[in-house]
């Protein structure tokens, strides 16, 4: 039986969802309410569902936070449309193709568009076009963030954008090529503006779980990412061809997450999937929402990188600190070569690369040095347990 905090949480979200009335349970730990919501970045969506209830059905404290992440979140994102807006305008006129989607396309089908948190705003433009919208971002004074192909995330004030020329950046556990088969997604794109596309519903959708499934397999995704796949499923149950759909999970052997997941929207918020499904254990359900919630929005929460890296190592029951390691210190051409394009075709530039690396970032040789003492200190039986979620969740 999943505990009252948690079907607390849950039926926020699923007021939001249907925009109805909540009904609170007695006998809670609001405090730890607060701490589910906060962290996973939905306190302003509890906010607007708190407004609907009698005073004294949720402490004062509590509900005077909410309220004023409600009119925050709402403000800021405000602001951060209107400066998207703007973006799009000067893109025009420098006619660059952008094709909008994750977070601020699918805002847009939340009951309350503005209550859809995002640290970024994702579009993707051709890579003919790179170096012109560079040229764009810098003379607009933002500053660039991160030059690590095919992503390029760029910073001013309270805008912070990820520009991509690809929709994946790794192939997760190497159960499919996930790079090869969202490079062309163009071609699953629809016009809507001069310059601007928006992917094809269906083929939005299955990004958007594989995009789960990478957050899943690195560390971890928060409830808001299965908010939006009950929020996509409801608008677009009727415009996706679901046999297409299905016939392309199989095809990168993901029938058992996508299964889990829509199994979890249909347990979570009675969003009912579109086609049959595989039953799901109840134990082991109580024990996904749990590891969901705590996790918060990205899974970083209470989760040790290095533990991370163990469990993407682990063959059977043993654990292999030795090679997770050397694969984390000194990672392949066939790795790195993503993010550092000069290697690809010349990967005897590899030793450069590992360098490049290492400094890439401020602080990453301290951490690299306590990631790598954590590898070898890390509790086995831990690691087998995560790993034991991990073959139930399907990844």
């Amino acid at each position: 039986m999943i505990n009252k905090n948690y079907q607390t949480v849950i039926g926020i979200l699923n007021s939001f969802l249907y925009n109805k009335k909540i009904t609170v349970g007695e006998d809670l730990d609001w405090n730890e309410v607060s701490r589910i919501i906060n962290i996973n970045s939905v306190s302003g969506i509890a906010g607007y569902v708190f407004e609907n209830l009698s005073e004294g059905e949720v402490p004062q404290n509590i509900q005077e936070k909410c309220s004023e992440d409600f009119f925050s979140t709402v403000s800021i994102s405000t602001m951060r449309d209107e400066a998207m807006k703007l973006l799009l305008e000067q893109l025009d006129q420098q006619k660059i193709d952008r094709l909008l989607f994750k977070g601020y396309e699918v805002k847009n089908l939340y009951t309350v568009p503005e209550l859809r948190t995002f640290g970024d705003i994702d579009f993707a433009i051709h890579r003919k076009d790179r170096e012109r919208c560079n040229r764009l971002m810098l003379q607009n004074g933002f500053q660039l963030h991160n030059d690590w192909e095919p992503v390029y995330s760029y910073e001013k004030s309270y805008e912070y954008y990820e520009i991509h020329t690809q929709l994946m950046d790794s192939d997760m556990d190497g159960r499919a090529a996930f790079q090869n088969y969202f490079r062309d997604f163009w071609k699953y794109s629809e016009k809507i503006g001069e310059y601007t596309y928006v992917l094809y519903p269906g083929f939005h959708l299955f990004y958007l779980l594989t995009h789960i499934a990478k957050h899943l397999y690195g560390s971890g995704a928060g409830i808001r990412m299965y908010l939006d796949i009950a929020f996509f499923v409801r608008a677009y149950r009727e415009k996706i061809d679901w046999g297409w759909f299905q016939r392309e999970v199989t095809g990168l052997h993901l029938e058992k997450f996508v299964n889990t997941v829509f199994a979890a929207i249909d347990k979570w918020f009675d969003v009912k999937s579109p086609f049959p499904l595989q039953a799901v254990n109840s134990d082991f359900m109580e024990r996904f929402i749990e590891f969901t919630l705590n996790g918060g929005v990205f899974g970083y929460i209470n989760k040790d990188s290095a533990e991370v890296e163990l469990r993407k190592e682990l063959k059977g029951k043993k654990v292999r600190r030795t090679s997770t390691f050397f694969h984390l210190a000194f990672p392949s051409a066939n790795t790195l070569e993503v993010r550092y394009t000069y290697l690809q075709g010349r990967h005897w530039l590899l030793p450069a690369a590992w360098i490049h690396r290492l400094f890439k970032k401020k602080q990453s040789t301290v951490y690299y040095l306590k990631e790598s003492k954590g590898i070898f200190t890390a509790d086995s039986e831990k690691l087998r347990q995560m790993q034991e979620l991990y073959d139930q969740i399907g990844l």
